[in-house]
């Protein structure tokens, strides 16, 4: 139970990053075109 909710965490938390840079990199490429 522990470990796979661990990993469930982590798979979780990385894709939140990963989102996060996503956003971060739209914004930039919008604000650059306005």
């Amino acid at each position: 139970m522990g470990e796979n909710y661990r990993l469930i965490h982590y798979y979780r938390e990385l894709r939140e990053k990963s989102q996060s840079k996503v956003n971060f990199a739209a914004g930039i490429d919008f604000w650059s075109r306005a």
